[in-house]
């Protein structure tokens, strides 16, 4: 949250270009969310989940921390919530807290397989480490993963549960199977991301701890 009060209200973005735009065609390099606050974290490996044993990277039987370093945390550790954190190589919006409904219940980072979270990763999990974990033994088919991240989506990592960081700056542990039912309200309603000031569909302004549009807090 000190991020946040150094740019103006402003949460960050999930990924960004370094320079230029994506939709532009002239997007170079790329910046994470944990890249931009890791000045006010001072610790790299924060990023990466103790209770994780898969990272970023090749399959490799070496394959560490030490090995890979930085690009380790892209993925089997942490997500941001892309309703709240926009992947802004696709837009130049920037989410404040003041356009936040309840902070206090919705989600902006979270134990995740990818760097970005999105609903419909969770209902479904998409290839290589697009996965919530747990949600395998919540009944979801995650055998379309790469193998060594399935183990993580079938029975996760906090018997049961996500730890989960919201928009307010608290976070807890949360039980997947809550997690899993508040992506599934999107996904029922034909959830799609909305890369505008406003929500652009009706399925954007449905009740969920995922929508920051919405008030969630009851």
């Amino acid at each position: 949250m000190m991020y946040v009060q150094d740019y103006d209200e402003t949460y960050p973005s999930a990924d960004s270009c370094i320079s230029g735009t994506y939709a532009g065609g002239d997007c170079s390099g790329s910046t994470f969310w944990y890249y931009e606050i890791d000045p006010y974290v001072k610790n790299f490996q924060v990023f990466a989940c103790p209770s994780s044993s898969q990272g970023y990277g090749p399959a490799a039987a070496s394959y560490s921390w030490d090995q890979y370093e930085h690009s380790y945390v892209r993925a089997g550790n942490y997500g941001a919530n892309e309703l709240l954190m926009y992947y802004q190589r696709e837009t130049t919006i920037f989410r404040k807290i003041s356009s936040v409904a309840s902070p206090a219940t919705t989600y902006m980072i979270m134990d995740f397989g990818n760097y970005l979270a999105y609903p419909t990763e969770v209902t479904g999990p998409g290839s290589s480490y697009s996965y919530m974990p747990g949600v395998g033994d919540l009944g979801v088919n995650v055998s379309g993963l790469t193998e060594r991240y399935q183990s993580d989506a079938q029975s996760g990592r906090h018997f049961g549960g996500i730890n989960v960081a919201f928009a307010d700056g608290h976070a807890k542990w949360v039980k997947a199977q809550t997690v899993y039912t508040e992506a599934k309200i999107l996904t029922n309603a034909g959830w799609a991301l909305a890369h505008s000031s406003e929500p652009n569909r009706s399925s954007n302004k449905v009740k969920s701890a995922w929508n920051p549009w919405v008030d969630n807090s009851q």
